[in-house]
């Protein structure tokens, strides 16, 4: 798989060489390798970084290369909690290594969420802290909602009707609005055969 992969790349890149074009990725790259070699000139007293849980090996050199370059002070917000780039190459224990990298380090830890109940967060870290090498943190909320999950159990042929009953107990308890998330194109078909539903895809 390796080999073909390493292939794949080569030809990616010749093709993006002979049309002059760069991507993302390359864009980093080729910016680490200017602030090394000093090809260009930024000034920077102070570098604020937002969703730093998303941190690449290549974003990381990146950020070092332009910390060494401008000797400026670096900022980063993040949570570890909220990693789900790692198919494209983010590692949420560099997040964890800020310290070891841009040192020296204070961590101001923000613990009060505004969003959801404390019920439903007190769920979701249990959940997260199972899933692999994760920071402990114990958040707070203002918010309370007594069940703030319901499992719902279906196979195909009761999808629709499971969805239905589940939106006549939500209208007992008076008209809302309700977003349904789905992860393929089939649950927006799905759900658009279902005549009460107005769905409007995002």
């Amino acid at each position: 798989f390796l080999t073909l992969y390493h292939y794949l790349e080569i030809v990616y890149r010749y093709h993006m060489h002979q049309q002059n074009k760069i991507d993302f990725t390359m864009m980093i790259d080729e910016a680490t390798i200017c602030l090394k070699q000093k090809t260009v000139e930024v000034s920077y007293r102070y570098i604020m970084i937002d969703e730093y849980q998303d941190i690449s090996r290549n974003r990381l050199e990146l950020l070092k290369a332009l910390e060494q370059h401008t000797k400026a002070h670096m900022i980063a917000v993040g949570d570890d909690w909220q990693a789900i780039y790692h198919f494209s190459g983010s590692d949420h224990q560099l997040f964890q290594q800020f310290g070891i990298h841009f040192p020296p380090t204070k961590v101001f830890y923000l613990l009060q969420t505004y969003r959801n109940s404390q019920e439903l967060i007190d769920i979701a870290g249990k959940f997260i802290m199972k899933t692999g090498d994760h920071l402990p943190k114990q958040l707070t909320s203002q918010k309370h909602c007594q069940y703030p999950v319901k499992w719902i159990y279906y196979w195909k042929y009761n999808y629709t009707k499971k969805i239905l009953h589940l939106l006549g107990e939500l209208n007992e308890q008076g008209p809302k609005t309700i977003y349904f998330l789905g992860r393929y194109q089939h649950d927006i078909t799905i759900l658009q055969t279902i005549k009460v539903l107005r769905v409007k895809e995002k």
